[in-house]
């Protein structure tokens, strides 16, 4: 199983869990005992580039799944890089940079560094017409599509289109005097090819990516029956429900989580003319107690959300109820299956495995954690040294055994011999050692020991039925002496 992480420092490394536990321990000092332990599973894949915050890392994408052949890494300068696999297979970080394109945004760098409304938010791979598309969206609205296939690095020519997803907006959001970008969350659907994005005070948009319409807008809750105020609005986490309990493949179901702590769930069928604009099921309150960051369906009835303190929850959406009202307000019954135990910092991102029940998450405490989704153990747990910002998940499957390791080549041959071992009692197996001493003793002996060892055999069942005689004859009460027993 293939991990690519990218931190806020600009590195992209590939980890193995498998190799996770092979380490190599090195002593410093021999009289204060202590020992460095080097993990033998990280490899970083840009070798020739330096540690630099203004080129971190903000999101990874695969442009080429077909066994994990090249994905690209978009940087906070507004560029995006492709990186192509080697041809040694068995080499793992064995990676080399293909192209680059330049400030897809346009104007994100300003006079005095990185304009905070304009930097890059996100970006996500999707097919048209067999060809393969990135859409990338920064904080000021702006989404572009482009074009990774394009060998010329031209960044002209390999954006096909954009537009803003705001529009009429000014690029600034100002409450209380503190000033916030227009957009904090987006996600691409694949299968649609719709891209939503939200922000604070403003609710999720839908929009099409062949049209370059908006095609759907959330609605918020009621507002409060005593104090007729609605909720506060500001989508920090956005995912599309594919295959789940409430939607087909095609996928019809958002999941939208917000800085104040919750969770909703919208029907976004754009195509009928009925379709329901307000959640129809949101997380009751005390559910989740810190930011949502982070948003991956583990299967058809769960949900993994990750907030800003680093707990990991799982979310039973088996639990939603119908929406019932009391004093017009939505009242739902969505449980926690419980909690990925491991986390201690920020999650910045939580991807699954494509057809395996593990998943990766990463944070800002500097850990890489694999799990198993179905009963929330951990698999593997890896130390990258910088804080993490994105984790992009192979195609290579990954065992959930008990021992926690990769599949071998030779699991699950029928040819392959069984190994069984003869069942030996404990209890026993020191008389039987003794016995088996004590033949073949007698088998190194000649021929004429048999006899001999017979005739000293004799001989002391003589003596012991004397001294047996002469014991009892002088005293009967007394219990018989415990002789040398008869060898049977």
């Amino acid at each position: 199983m293939r991990i690519v992480t990218g931190d806020e420092c600009g590195l992209l490394k590939e980890c193995l869990p498998s190799l996770a536990k092979k380490k190599s321990a090195k002593t410093v000092d021999e009289s204060k005992k202590s020992n460095i332990i080097v993990d033998e599973g990280i490899r970083r894949i840009n070798n020739g580039e330096r540690s630099c915050r203004r080129r971190g890392i903000v999101a990874l994408t695969w442009t080429n799944t077909e066994e994990d052949r090249e994905f690209s890494s978009l940087h906070l300068d507004g560029s995006v890089e492709v990186w192509e696999r080697g041809h040694f297979d068995e080499d793992f970080g064995n990676y080399r940079f293909s192209r680059k394109f330049d400030n897809i945004f346009g104007d994100v760098v300003g006079d005095g560094g990185l304009d905070p409304m304009k930097r890059p938010l996100g970006f996500s791979q999707y097919s048209i017409e067999g060809k393969s598309m990135i859409c990338a969206a920064n904080t000021e609205g702006k989404v572009v599509l482009l074009d990774p296939t394009l060998e010329n690095n031209q960044t002209a020519n390999a954006v096909r289109s954009s537009f803003t997803v705001f529009q009429g907006s000014n690029n600034k959001s100002t409450k209380l005097g503190v000033t916030y970008p227009l957009a904090s969350s987006m996600s691409v659907d694949e299968a649609n090819h719709y891209v939503a994005m939200g922000g604070k005070e403003r609710e999720t948009v839908l929009w099409d990516l062949n049209t370059s319409q908006q095609v759907w807008k959330a609605k918020n809750l009621p507002p409060d029956a005593q104090t007729l105020l609605q909720p506060q609005v500001w989508p920090t986490a956005i995912s599309f429900l594919k295959n789940s309990v409430f939607s087909n493949a095609d996928g019809n179901i958002m999941a939208v989580g917000s800085a104040h702590n919750e969770v909703r769930i919208y029907d976004i069928r754009v195509k009928d003319a009925q379709a329901i604009r307000r959640p129809f099921a949101v997380t009751p309150f005390g559910l989740i107690e810190h930011r949502v960051t982070a948003l991956c369906q583990s299967n058809a009835h769960t949900l993994v959300v990750g907030d800003a303190a680093g707990y990991l929850n799982a979310v039973d959406l088996r639990k939603l109820g119908k929406k019932a009202r009391v004093k017009k307000s939505i009242t739902t019954t969505v449980g926690s299956q419980g909690r990925f135990v491991g986390p201690v910092g920020s999650v910045q991102s939580v991807v699954k495995h494509y057809d395996s029940p593990v998943i990766a998450a990463v944070g800002l405490d500097r850990m890489l954690r694999v799990y198993d989704s179905e009963n929330r153990k951990e698999l593997a747990c890896m130390y990258l040294k910088q804080r993490l910002k994105c984790v992009l998940v192979g195609r290579e499957r990954m065992a959930r055994g008990d021992d926690d390791s990769i599949v071998s080549e030779n699991e699950g041959d029928i040819d392959q011999e069984d190994v069984v071992d003869d069942y030996v009692d404990s209890d026993l197996e020191g008389s039987v050692n003794e016995n088996n001493e004590d033949d073949d003793d007698d088998d190194d002996g000649d021929d004429h020991s048999g006899s001999q060892d017979s005739q000293e055999l004799s001989e002391s069942e003589s003596d012991i039925e004397s001294e047996e005689n002469s014991s009892a004859s002088d005293d009967e009460d007394d219990a018989p002496p415990s002789g040398k027993r008869r060898k049977q």
